[in-house]
């Protein structure tokens, strides 16, 4: 009987995606742009940072962070509407909220099995600007839970479909991505409303999701909402419900071979790891101002930002700047970035800093190109975590 019970999710999963492959097959009905996007990942190298004669450090902001978070992991950070949102999903589990000083608002949802809860941890969220709301999607439970920016829980959808990743549009639909092998079709892309009635169905996309199923594969800034299909070298761009745009990523380096794919796709991914060319793009968002991109060239991880005035790019691997500035996640609102610095990475920093592997001439050079405010922030004068504020000159 328990065995019995375990199956009713999968087959209740498995009608939901069949009918949505019977309403959705084909091709997609709507007209949308066709771009292109240059980059020359050829300047791309170890030592790449961006030095302080190129940027400006407007303030810094410590976070108050209570004390019964341990440390802070972000894997994903935004700016919207004077709040800050950090998305902790291996340490706190959970969304923290702050404004625009440093204090701390809300944690959304926690771990553990009542209905506000994660049952084990959130994998992305969305801020709806329109109705103050912050909506978080868990996908090992597949549910949505709906915030006010208070931390309050609205309410919160049950899937009955088991969506590997979703997005929410401007519209507030939920748009669901998942595998759709099953029901013998590939990915598919349909938008739903919070009641999981189809509101308008899409098409199968022709990429590996199989390979690496990122539960992070929306991101959504303004009206915009991006798609980045899995080993794909385009984005698609959806505003309202409707998709405006596909962007074509036209590298100078080699994009991944249809057989490397399709060989990944069963497992053999030895070509995969050793392929000296473009593995795929992992973000992609735009601003009024800039154009933020990440992706993997022969298994790095480059970050590339994008001034829309000058063209001009800046890309840079791990870290960011040059001296010993340990910022890592980052989000860029209208012509402004936000760089996150933890107690962590301050540690991690000064460690190598005195690491005996490096010599003193060495150290006193990275210590001389380190702005003084992020000196501060290493010597502890600053509450950490901190963020950044900083603008890139012209």
């Amino acid at each position: 009987m328990k065995k019995n019970l375990f199956l009713l999710p999968c087959i209740a999963a498995f009608l939901v995606v069949a009918v949505f492959s019977a309403c959705t097959r084909g091709s997609l009905h709507t007209s949308y742009a066709r771009n292109q996007l240059e980059i020359n990942d050829d300047s791309v190298r170890f030592d790449l940072r961006c030095d302080s004669t190129k940027y400006i450090i407007d303030r810094v902001i410590p976070l108050s962070v209570p004390e019964r978070f341990l440390g802070l992991q972000c894997e994903k950070m935004e700016y919207v509407d004077g709040y800050f949102y950090l998305l902790d999903k291996e340490v706190n589990h959970s969304v923290l909220v702050f404004d625009s000083l440093g204090n701390f608002v809300a944690s959304l949802g926690r771990r553990g099995h009542a209905n506000n809860e994660y049952i084990e941890k959130p994998s992305d969220f969305f801020v709806d600007s329109k109705h103050n709301k912050v909506e978080v999607f868990e996908r090992s439970n597949p549910r949505v839970h709906i915030f006010s920016r208070s931390g309050k829980q609205e309410n919160y959808v049950k899937l009955k479909m088991w969506p590997y990743a979703i997005g929410i549009t401007s519209d507030n639909n939920i748009m669901a991505a998942f595998d759709n092998e099953e029901a013998g079709g590939g990915l598919q892309l349909g938008i739903f409303n919070h009641d999981e009635e189809l509101v308008k169905p899409f098409f199968e996309i022709d990429c590996n999701h199989e390979f690496i199923n990122d539960e992070m594969c929306f991101v959504r800034s303004g009206d915009y909402l991006y798609h980045i299909p899995n080993l794909s070298d385009s984005v698609l761009i959806f505003k309202s419900d409707s998709l405006v745009e596909v962007k074509k990523i036209c590298f100078k380096s080699p994009f991944l071979t249809s057989d490397i794919k399709k060989k990944a796709n069963v497992g053999d991914i030895e070509e995969y790891m050793r392929y000296e060319g473009i593995n795929g793009i992992r973000n992609y968002y735009e601003t009024p101002r800039y154009i933020n991109l990440s992706y993997s060239k022969s298994m790095l991880n480059v970050n590339c930002i994008i001034d829309k005035r000058t063209g001009s790019q800046y890309q840079f691997l791990t870290v960011p700047f040059k001296g010993f500035f340990p910022a890592q996640a980052y989000t860029l609102s209208g012509s402004t970035s936000y760089w996150l610095i933890t107690k962590e990475d301050v540690d991690m920093i000064m460690d190598l800093a005195i690491n005996k592997s490096s010599s003193k001439k060495e150290q006193e050079k990275e210590w001389s190109v380190t702005p003084s405010v992020v000196k501060d922030l290493l010597c502890k004068k600053y509450g950490l975590p901190a963020i950044v504020q900083i603008r890139f000159k012209d």
